[in-house]
């Protein structure tokens, strides 16, 4: 089986390339990989980090979509999906609940999906997650803009900034605490 690994290139400072250990272990399981060129770069590995075996090779973005199996967290664009063959398939996070356009898409191009937050166990409880980005990114968002456009944003004695929250659970929490700290990870 042949795997194809493209980089995300959706924001600046994208970090989200798996790991050399992980291509390793795909390698040992049988597979031949196919990495996009500057994968893990973000994360200041190299190609050597990967390289060394004749199962893993460095390719153009379009060469990772081409292969059998692609594996990519965020869902890839248009232009990306068009690239994949009919019957390949597609590892990713793919939002099929609010996202019913895409289930269509696939189905005509004949592309199979894992879609990875639709992967739960016995109870439902979603097995591939990072609750604390969600709930961090759109108030590190917030606050960047506010920043930008509110002069007095860094002023102690400016008006309190007021966030709400809709709903309790763990993204939410995630959401408070990020409030708290201007959406400031450090």
């Amino acid at each position: 089986m042949t795997i194809g690994l493209p980089r995300m290139h959706n924001e600046a400072g994208e970090r989200r390339d798996f790991l050399p250990a992980f291509v390793a272990r795909l390698v040992r399981l049988g597979c031949d990989v196919v990495l996009e060129h500057g994968y893990g770069s973000a994360m200041d590995l190299a190609g050597a980090d990967y390289a060394g075996n004749d199962h893993v090779r460095f390719a153009e973005e379009t060469e990772c979509y081409r292969q059998e199996l692609v594996l990519v967290l965020r869902y890839p664009s248009e232009d990306c999906i068009a690239e994949m063959r009919p019957g390949g398939c597609l590892m990713t996070m793919a939002h099929f609940p609010t996202r019913p356009g895409r289930v269509q898409e696939l189905r005509d191009r004949g592309i199979e999906v894992v879609s990875l937050d639709g992967v739960v166990d016995d109870t439902g409880r979603r097995l591939v997650e990072n609750l604390r980005a969600v709930g961090w990114s759109g108030l590190e968002v917030a606050f960047d803009v506010l920043e930008e456009q509110y002069e007095e944003f860094a002023d102690p004695g400016r008006d309190p900034i007021r966030v709400t929250v809709l709903g309790a659970g763990a993204v939410g929490g995630h959401a408070v605490h990020a409030a708290i700290n201007y959406g400031r990870v450090d």
